[in-house]
Formats: C-alpha cells, structure tokens, sequence
C-alpha cells in the first residue's frame, strides 16, 4: 500500500514537471523573432508542424493545398532570413512555402501575368524557371529549372546560383501560387 502511493507521488510530480516544461517553452516561443506579426500565432504554428525540408519536386508542407478561391483577404509575406514565403488569409497562416527570396524589401502586388516557362539573364548568369507569377515591374515568383545550363535539383535554396528581383519556390509550390488572385499584396521583407 505504501508503495502504491509512492509510486503515484513520482507520477504526479514528473506530469507536473512536464506541463511546467510546456508551459516555459511556449512562453519562450510566443516572443520569438521567427513569428511574423501580420498572422496568428497559433496557425503559424500549426502550418511549421506541417513544413518539409526544402525539395524542388515537393511541396513544403505536408497535405493538400488550401483551395484559395475560398479564401478571404489573401495576401503573401516573403522573409529573406526564414527563407520562407506566407500564404495568409484573414489573419491566419494557411500555407508555409520554402522559398529563397532575392528581391529587396517592397510592398506591392500581383500582376495578372503568369506563364508557364520564363528566361533570365543578368551578367554572365542564365536561368531558365517555369510556372512564373509576376509582381511589381520584374519582379517573379517561380521555380528554378536550371542556371548557367546546370539543372536545379534538392534543395535549391542553398545553391550558390539566385536569380534577381525573384521569389524562388518548389516546381509544386510555383504550379499552385500561379492561381494567386491579381491584385493580391504581396509584403517582402
């Protein structure tokens, strides 16, 4: 009998010591730099839980893609030290995408043009992307499909080669971000 309720005295003290763990971590999160303020808290968790390593043939998160036809107030947040590219809707994160961003800080919005296959040049440096979305002037969000006649394969975020004035996505994320409504903002930070 007496060790029955030993027993149930280390159990209730190492469930207290977890959920005081818990709580710290989460207390520690909640004022970390790497959530964006422009969204909750809580989707932008619930949208890292579902992030994949960066892969050029895969989409960064794991299930489908939102329908964003459905959604209200689209708009998308770029940040270069995240590597990361927001879908949000009406305060909420609804999509996380991989994504290396070469453009410098600017607010504007998606233009209505969109294409399959575009060709860059800039010095001595070529690339060829496909599924393209186009904001501002010159300014892209595509996928990589080769630079200087080398394929872009893995994870093409850490290739020494970027292109300028672009967001650079998976060849899956590219394919779906092309039915962003025109007109829709677009944040780069």
């Amino acid at each position: 009998m007496n060790m029955n309720k030993e027993l149930k005295v280390m159990i209730y003290s190492a469930l207290s010591l977890l959920v005081i763990l818990l709580v710290a971590i989460n207390i520690i999160n909640l004022n970390s730099s790497k959530y964006i303020n422009e969204a909750t808290i809580s989707s932008q968790r619930v949208a890292l839980n579902r992030l994949k390593h960066p892969n050029l043939t895969r989409s960064s998160e794991v299930g489908k893609y939102p329908q964003l036809k459905k959604q209200k107030k689209i708009k998308l947040l770029a940040t270069k030290g995240t590597h990361r590219l927001y879908v949000i809707s009406d305060h909420k994160v609804i999509y996380i995408v991989n994504a290396e961003v070469n453009i410098a800080p600017t607010v504007t919005t998606i233009n209505a043009a969109r294409g399959e296959y575009t060709f860059h040049v800039n010095g001595n440096n070529q690339g060829i992307s496909n599924n393209w979305l186009n904001f501002r002037k010159l300014g892209y969000i595509e996928s990589p499909y080769s630079i200087n006649n080398h394929r872009v394969r893995g994870n093409w975020i850490k290739n020494k080669y970027s292109l300028p004035c672009t967001i650079e996505v998976s060849r899956p994320d590219a394919k779906w971000l092309r039915q962003v409504p025109k007109g829709t903002a677009i944040i780069v930070r």
